[in-house]
């Protein structure tokens, strides 16, 4: 009786731990590195720096008298926001 108990055991327990065994070896054989097509930090891709941003800042008269006003022209290029911020507390996004 003891015999067949374990020749039981051991037909249902052997197909088991191969497919628990192979899964195992499969999901830990795709956490590996990829090693095809290009990566973002592969040395070989060509890669082309974003142009830095720039700001102009004119004024038009460019000197005034005390009291008098000017208008200030603000031009940026290659920038996604611009805030300009006064002296007084004033603020405005372009």
């Amino acid at each position: 009786m003891k015999m067949r108990f374990h020749r039981c055991l051991y037909r249902i327990a052997a197909p088991l731990a191969v497919t628990v065994l192979l899964s195992l070896f499969l999901t830990l054989a795709g956490c590996g590195s990829a090693k095809s097509g290009t990566l973002p930090n592969d040395p070989t891709t060509p890669t082309t720096p974003a142009a830095a941003p720039t700001v102009s800042v004119s004024a038009s008269p460019a000197s005034i008298a005390a009291g008098a006003s000017s208008t200030l022209t603000v031009t940026a290029t290659n920038a996604t926001a611009v805030k300009v911020a006064g002296s007084d507390g004033s603020s405005y996004n372009l």
